[in-house]
């Protein structure tokens, strides 16, 4: 009876062993395998190298309730992790939730497919598990240039100079940019009216490689009948299998007054003859002409004379814009003592340019001054006759008295 009882109680043990044995292999196995990744999905939804990344993981839970769980990605080299570890908490039986990363694909990064593993940590019946899977990532060619900057080879460009215009062109993409062009055209008018061209108006920089950045330069010259202002180009980068890039670019070109003396003139006061002569009164009038394409704003004119020549030596003229004219005058007296003959008069013209800054010129003008003929004898001769006269009819009256008063 004891040993058939005992061989009873072993074989009872043997079962319930292995009842136990194999409940926790199917627990184990319904842990691991509890989890499936739904669905993926990326923001932008073509990824390319330099891109910031928001990848979406659907993970849905298909086996038990469990507790705790975190979800995280290992990435390969050639991106940059941000958000790589995301909590999901409880998540329900036949739940799905989405774990949301972040990363950044490096510029050099080369295109091609890469994995990533997506791994949840998480509880199950009190027992802490793993679910691990691998997702694919995928990065595309990337083609683009970039006109990085404009460069013109002058601050204040005029009328008449000479422009060179430098596009820096650089491969942001992740593969060789082929026969890379740049042209440019100026807005507005695809003849570059009233421009000369003194290069072509498109560059062939060849292959750039990534990262790589080669310089086109335009020549062009602003004509004499260019109104001055803002002028507005257009450049186009372009390549093989590239999307266009434009880039506009302005520039105000300037034109620039131009002040001349067209005459200088002078009239005497009491006397129409064009003979001055020492210790006249005159009045000297400048005149000025702007031949410039720029107004020329509070113009200013200045004279030096001999010291014997005195008034005003400043004249304000104001504005003068440009095929226009304006006038100084001096009101000025020349002195007996002046010196005769040739007298230099000194002109500046003093004005404010286009730029807002003071510019002058200068000029010389010979000024003739006669001498002044010698006194007439005939007017003192006259007022000596005069006073002989009345000194005659003076003594002549006195006399008469006298005789009157002997009578």
């Amino acid at each position: 009876m004891i040993g058939i009882s005992g061989k009873f109680l072993f074989q009872i043990l043997i079962v319930l062993l292995s009842a136990v044995f194999l409940s926790q292999n199917v627990g184990a196995a319904q842990i691991y395998y509890i989890f499936s990744i739904d669905s993926i999905s990326s923001n932008p939804a073509i990824i390319y190298p330099g891109d910031d990344v928001t990848f979406s993981v659907d993970i849905k839970n298909e086996g038990q309730f469990v507790q705790d769980a975190v979800a995280s990605i290992s990435l390969s080299d050639g991106f940059e992790p941000d958000v790589t570890e995301v909590s999901l908490g409880a998540i329900s039986t036949e739940s799905t939730e989405t774990a949301v990363f972040k990363f950044k694909v490096l510029p050099e990064t080369y295109a091609g497919t890469y994995k990533v593993t997506v791994t949840v940590d998480y509880k199950a019946a009190g027992v802490d598990a793993v679910y691990r899977d691998t997702v694919t990532i995928v990065v595309s060619d990337y083609y683009k240039l970039d006109i990085a900057d404009i460069f013109l080879n002058t601050e204040t460009p005029h009328i008449g100079d000479t422009l060179e215009l430098t596009a820096y062109v650089q491969n942001l993409g992740s593969e060789t940019a082929r026969k890379t062009t740049v042209s440019f055209t100026e807005i507005g008018s695809n003849i570059f009216a009233d421009f000369i061209l003194l290069s072509a108006t498109e560059m062939h920089l060849g292959n750039l490689q990534p990262n790589e950045t080669k310089t086109a330069t335009f020549i062009i010259k602003p004509g004499k009948n260019l109104e001055p202002g803002v002028y507005t180009f257009d450049f186009n980068a372009a390549c093989l299998g590239c999307p266009e890039t434009i880039e506009k670019a302005s520039f105000e070109i300037y034109g620039k007054p131009n002040l001349i003396i067209s005459g200088v003139d002078f009239s005497i006061e009491g006397r129409d003859e064009k003979k001055l002569i020492q210790g006249d009164t005159f009045s000297l009038s400048i005149q000025l002409d702007n031949i410039g394409e720029e107004d020329a704003k509070a113009t200013e004119v200045y004279i030096s004379t001999d010291e014997q020549i005195t008034g005003p030596k400043k004249a304000y003229v104001g504005s003068i814009d440009k095929d226009d004219s304006g006038a100084a005058i001096f009101d000025l007296v020349a002195l007996p003592s002046v010196p005769a003959g040739a007298n230099v008069v000194g002109i500046e013209i003093s004005y404010i340019n286009e730029l807002g800054e003071r510019e002058s010129v200068t000029q010389e003008y010979e000024l003739y001054i006669n001498y002044a003929p010698p006194p007439s004898l005939i007017v003192p001769l006259i007022l000596f006759i005069i006073a002989l006269a009345v000194l005659y009819f003076f003594v002549k009256m006195v006399f008469r008295q006298l005789a009157m008063q002997k009578a």
